[in-house]
């Protein structure tokens, strides 16, 4: 790949996660006047549990914590603490800052997760996944693009409980014109973060 080409993707990366960071926002807050309860983020914690169950080697865990740019930020985005004897959740409500933080650590776990595809990954995954992840690499062969390879790596991420209209809209993203001749790693890293993203994925349901 040619200079040019490389600064070209590079931009078009930065846009594209500028594009999803403004659209989780515009999301979230659209669910918020729709409930009668404001809809809560699942929390680092819960959603480091839910990852290494679906993904992660046996006998690993992927602690997103680890990808927050200083300790104690978790705090912020969701926690269980002890008040009266009682167990609260504190700091779920969805809010400009730990929206910000939810972008921060997640588009560093799409990045570790694009990075799979030239075995550079600091994450130890299950066999399963890695097959997956290898299907999805060989970008961009029609194969690998196909509904079938897609949708298993969607459900191996994104769980089952997303209605079909998601991912179908994921799906339409993966194989559009902004990945179209992106290097395996960006493409990755790009339908990944769009997951990482959704808030079928991070809130509460």
């Amino acid at each position: 790949m040619g200079a040019g080409r490389i600064e070209r993707a590079q931009q078009g990366s930065a846009a594209m996660r500028h594009t999803m960071l403004t659209v989780i926002i515009v999301a979230v807050m659209a669910i918020a006047p729709a409930t009668a309860t404001p809809p809560q983020f699942k929390g680092l914690d819960a959603l480091s549990s839910e990852i290494s169950a679906r993904i992660a080697a046996t006998g690993t865990r992927i602690e997103l914590a680890d990808f927050l740019p200083a300790d104690g930020l978790d705090d912020l985005m969701g926690t269980w603490k002890a008040s009266s004897g009682q167990h609260h959740f504190h700091n779920g409500s969805p809010g400009p800052i730990n929206i910000v933080l939810f972008s921060t650590v997640m588009s560093e776990f799409a990045e570790r997760i694009g990075s799979g595809c030239v075995g550079q990954s600091e994450l130890l995954f299950n066999a399963e996944f890695a097959k997956l992840l290898q299907d999805v690499c060989d970008w961009p062969i029609d194969d690998d693009r196909s509904d079938a390879a897609l949708g298993a790596f969607w459900g191996a991420l994104m769980g089952y409980n997303a209605p079909r209209t998601e991912y179908e809209a994921w799906r339409a993203f993966a194989l559009g014109p902004d990945l179209a001749g992106a290097p395996a790693p960006e493409a990755v890293e790009a339908i990944t973060l769009s997951i990482a993203l959704n808030p079928w994925f991070l809130l509460q349901q």
